[in-house]
């Protein structure tokens, strides 16, 4: 068989097929006439811009939009389009988190499943916590809420109740987004063993050196229309790039902004410390001067096995000689001035180490 758009002789049977699809939004066509063959046993990468179509792209094969033109078939039968797609025939790891926060794991990974005509959930303990376990979530308590675990956490909750529906086609939408490397390695080794027990999957990413470690096959959309489909170890980065922006891209030096020299610090962070989480950290903030923090989703985080602490409400007791001495859980104190400080996402106390000077006006 031959794929009807790239040429691509493939050996095995195709599972989804995507017709000329078209979708318009106000008057600005998002979609138009766009096709693809997805073969059983296949990661199968999806690039391009933003806006290129990407998203839209999967929320039709999910039946989360109607197209105003196309068909898709899964197994040679046809889809109804605009409706919520069957979640053991296609099931999509959203880029914008579908997690219920007020209700467990579990249930947030069974929700919808029956078992016969019945939703029977402990029945579905086994696999689940087998799945948690398989995306590197072994700690997380199958009745824990969902809504207490890190941003993180719930999307590989998101991947993990992708595998337990067990699709015949598996859409993931940027599921690397938020994780950390050893998170990415763990979601690449679950995603290449559904591909070698024949499921298909497509995976979304701008991360390009992901599509060619990961895909098999690659499609470029761009401004809503098909580029090219190609096997991925046919194509150099550089083809892909071009492919698309429609264009060569070139380097352009940018102009770096010189912090002004003789200005006197405006805040000064001394060994500031959490416990756990960060240690030793120093900083200065000069004014007229933007200080980026950076570094990837877990670098403050605990390592495995520690408690699960991630926020802190800073507070300060007032100025001691223009030091701010800092206490944890004072939510309203401190003049205004740094009024409240994070690590993450969850309200919880924690000793805090250090000082910051900060200068009067």
């Amino acid at each position: 068989m031959r794929d009807t758009q790239s040429g691509v002789e493939t050996s095995t049977r195709t599972t989804l097929s995507a017709r000329n699809l078209g979708m318009a939004y106000g008057g600005i066509r998002a979609l138009d006439g766009v096709s693809l063959d997805l073969v059983s046993g296949e990661i199968h990468g999806l690039c391009g811009e933003n806006g290129a179509g990407k998203s839209t792209f999967i929320k039709i094969l999910g039946g989360l939009v109607k197209p105003i033109s196309g068909e898709i078939e899964v197994d040679g039968t046809p889809l109804q389009l605009g409706r919520p797609t069957d979640p053991e025939k296609v099931s999509i790891v959203h880029q914008e988190l579908a997690i219920v926060p007020t209700i467990s794991v579990l249930d947030n990974i069974t929700l919808g499943m029956r078992s016969g005509l019945a939703y029977l959930r402990d029945t579905h303990r086994p696999s689940v916590r087998a799945n948690l376990d398989a995306v590197g979530l072994n700690h997380v308590h199958l009745d824990t809420p969902a809504g207490t675990l890190s941003l993180a956490e719930r999307q590989l909750v998101e991947i993990a109740r992708g595998i337990t529906r067990k699709a015949r086609v598996l859409l993931l939408d940027e599921p690397t987004a938020t994780l950390s490397d050893v998170e990415i390695r763990r979601v690449f080794e679950v995603t290449r063993r559904l591909r070698d027990g024949g499921t298909s999957l497509i995976f979304v990413s701008h991360r390009l050196d992901e599509v060619f470690e990961l895909t098999d096959r690659v499609t470029v959309l761009r401004n809503g229309r098909h580029i090219l489909t190609e096997r991925t170890k046919n194509l150099t980065s550089r083809e892909l790039v071009r492919a698309m922006l429609g264009r060569e891209l070139t380097h352009s030096t940018v102009n770096r902004r010189v912090a002004p020299s003789d200005g006197r610090p405006r805040l000064a962070m001394r060994n500031f410390a959490v416990p756990g989480r960060v240690e030793g950290v120093n900083l200065e903030l000069v004014p007229g001067e933007i200080v980026a923090v950076v570094g990837q989703l877990g670098s403050a985080y605990p390592p495995t096995g520690a408690p699960a602490v991630h926020h802190v409400d800073v507070g300060f007791a007032g100025l001691v000689k223009k030091t701010l001495r800092l206490f944890p859980n004072w939510p309203d104190a401190g003049r205004g001035i740094l009024r409240r400080g994070g690590v993450s996402d969850k309200q919880f106390g924690i000793p805090v180490r250090g000082e910051a000077a900060c200068a009067s006006h």
